[in-house]
Order: C-alpha cells, then structure tokens, then sequence
C-alpha cells in the first residue's frame, strides 16, 4: 500500500551479464540519485527487490538501501557517526542530490555529504563533462 506522499517506481528487468536483472526506471526530475545508488546495487548483485514485484515504493527503497549501508564493514565510533548521517540523508536523494564535478578527471568531485553515500557503498561516479580550453587552467 502507497500513501500519497510517496512515490512509486517502475520495475523493469534487463538482460545483464547474461542475467536478467532488475532496475528501477525514474517517474520524475528527482530522485536521479537515488535511482543510480539504487540501479547500481541492482547490477552489482547487492541489492534485491524480491521476486516478480513491477514496483517498488520510495519507503520500501529507502528501507532496502538503508539495510544495505547498515551491513556495511567498518564498526568503530566514527563509522558509526558516519553512517548515522548518510541514513539520514537517504529521504533527501528523492529530491536530487548537491554534487559539484572538478575538471581534473573524470572521477574528481568536491566533497559533499551526499557523495559520501556513494563512497560508503563501493560505487564510482564518474562525470563527462569537459571544461573548455579557454578555462582549463582555472577548471583544473
């Protein structure tokens, strides 16, 4: 059941690796970044829906996400902190996520909280944007 606040988002089942595999398809400008820690999961084996769903709820994909980062690996006080801030950030991710890109690689990003989920979970970003050559010094 789905309040009216929440929303709901497609399942589709892909073909990859040799195996069908199931990602969530985006309804609206928004949850992007959600969707991509999410779809990134799906891929990697690390994330299930259960079987035979066509949808998921944005409550249900915040609770499988939020077990996901409580399963991860490091214990200790500051970890601890850590992942208290990064749960607490996933509600935020519906709505879009503050990420500035750097020009000096394609996987070069300025620290923001919300790239921390991304670095808590074992997946890479990377950008393709590219600065102009007029601007390459001050983009680098």
């Amino acid at each position: 059941d789905v309040s009216a606040e929440e929303e709901l988002f497609s399942v589709r089942r892909i073909r990859f690796l040799g195996q069908q595999v199931p990602v969530l398809l985006q309804n609206r400008n928004g949850p992007c970044p959600l969707l991509a820690v999410a779809n990134a999961l799906l891929l990697k084996g690390r994330l299930e829906l259960g079987l035979g769903k066509d949808s998921l709820s944005s409550s249900h994909l915040l609770e499988r996400l939020s077990e996901s980062l409580l399963r991860s690996e490091r214990k200790d006080a500051n970890a601890q902190k850590a992942l208290d801030e990064l749960l607490a950030l996933l509600p935020r991710l519906l709505d879009g996520m503050l990420l500035n890109c750097r020009f000096a690689a394609c996987d070069a990003f300025e620290y923001t909280p919300e790239l921390a989920l991304f670095d808590q979970l074992g997946i890479k970003l990377y950008h393709a944007w590219v600065a102009p050559p007029e601007v390459v010094e001050v983009a680098g």
